[in-house]
């Protein structure tokens, strides 16, 4: 969806595009690929990458995800409950995404202390 976004940023009248600007566009979109493929590790109980690259990710995520809705709704148009609502929903949506880099966090650290026994 966000890949649709940097799209539609460019090719759009200014009445449709996307209200934050086209770099928060891509650092959704790289972020999102980088959940995705963790959530891929989670799956397949693969172990790629060092476990403060997927602190970096999951915290950059929350950020964009933050930073955008910000944007959204400085842009006016919401009443107060929506804001609420919307701002609700879109937290508890932002957590159960989160959740497989979270378990990826236990996987990664499990190998790592079990590394650390091991020699």
């Amino acid at each position: 969806m966000s890949l649709l976004a940097v799209y539609d940023g460019a090719t759009l009248p200014s009445i449709l595009q996307p209200v934050h600007p086209s770099w928060l566009s891509w650092s959704l979109s790289i972020s999102d690929i980088f959940m995705l493929i963790a959530t891929f590790c989670v799956a397949f109980e693969y172990k790629v990458l060092p476990i403060n690259f997927w602190k970096f990710i999951l915290v950059s995520y929350i950020f964009n995800a933050l930073l955008a809705m910000y944007y959204e709704y400085n842009a006016g148009g919401y009443s107060q409950y929506e804001i609420i609502g919307h701002g609700a929903t879109s937290l508890f949506i932002l957590g159960i995404i989160c959740l497989p880099i979270i378990y990826y966090f236990d996987d990664l650290k499990s190998e790592h202390d079990h590394s650390v026994m091991v020699r």
